[in-house]
């Protein structure tokens, strides 16, 4: 792993390398915000080096990780000392932290990661389309961005480079090509534990009856789950787009086909990709994992998922 490196971040501001790591494991997908990394490394010092503050993976010159540590132990195995580190993203703050309830008027990406969330290292897709959102109690900031998302494009906003909000395709897209003789494996599955079978809204009254919704597919698989919801004010133009919401989202990588290689080329999620019977679909899911044995990416292609990116 000579071209991928682990630095961490001291309380003093000073940055340090692991020069023993191990194994890693990066993971990021479209309905998840936030990037994930686990790394283990021999550990050559007595005690956990307590003022560790942050964690960056670096693949060939390009950060793909960088977050604050969740975990951090040590263990003794075989009579190696092994440092174990887990991190999220820092766009994972954007579900730790709640925005004001209001009614929110001319919303756009831009004022709501400008003027009302100040948070370390988050960037954002430059964005000035507005929209009206509704946000209630206990509302995570990456709610309101999702609800802003679907409104102004129909799709779920999700994370590119290490932590940069996007909810449109970026312009910087790729294309990339896979042979044989490249890729490792190749594999198809599908999820259907999410699926959810009838939708039921309730009206400003708070009877229900008016805004039903049944999702053909779940009801196809014999799948009965119905799941009641007061009404949605985020979708006051449009109320039946509430279900539809939420059907799309239960459908969230329903159906996917996967492929991998040895290497890592630089993907992220919405670049392009061909290989066997993926031609030009965009990356939903990626999977690096580094080890003694070199690293492998492993590329996720979802279908029918509901949103339309």
């Amino acid at each position: 792993m000579t071209d991928c490196r682990v630095r961490i971040t001291h309380t003093d501001g000073t940055e340090e390398e692991l020069l023993s790591v191990l194994s890693f494991i990066f993971t990021k997908d479209v309905y998840t915000p936030y990037t994930q990394l686990t790394l283990t490394y021999v550990d050559w010092k007595d005690n956990i080096p307590e003022d560790i503050l942050e964690v960056k993976l670096v693949m060939w010159s390009t950060i793909i990780h960088h977050g604050p540590i969740d975990s951090y132990k040590v263990v003794t195995e075989h009579g190696r000392k092994k440092g174990i580190i887990t991190s999220r993203g820092f766009t994972a703050a954007l579900i730790e932290n709640q925005i004001e309830p209001k009614m929110y008027i001319d919303i756009s990406l831009n004022r709501l990661f400008d003027e009302y969330v100040m948070l370390p290292y988050i960037q954002h897709e430059n964005n000035s389309e507005t929209d009206y959102i509704y946000v209630k109690k206990n509302t995570p900031i990456w709610d309101a961005a999702v609800a802003l998302a679907y409104k102004r494009t129909g799709k779920y906003p999700y994370i590119r480079d290490a932590n940069t909000v996007m909810m449109n395709m970026p312009e910087d897209t790729v294309k990339k090509s896979y042979t044989d003789d490249l890729v490792i494996t190749y594999g198809t599955e599908i999820m259907p534990r999410h699926l959810i079978s009838h939708y039921h809204m309730a009206d400003l009254d708070g009877t229900y009856g008016k805004y039903d919704y049944e999702e053909q597919e779940a009801v196809d698989r014999r799948i009965v789950r119905h799941r009641y919801f007061e009404l949605d004010r985020r979708f006051l133009n449009d109320p039946m787009k509430a279900c539809e919401f939420r059907t799309a989202y239960a459908k969230r990588g329903f159906k996917r086909r996967f492929f991998r290689y040895g290497g890592y080329k630089f993907e992220d999620l919405n670049d392009i990709v061909t290989y066997n019977d993926i031609v030009e679909e965009h990356i939903k899911a990626l999977k690096i994992v580094g080890n003694t044995k070199g690293v492998f990416t492993e590329i996720s292609i979802y279908e029918d998922d509901g949103f339309s990116q």
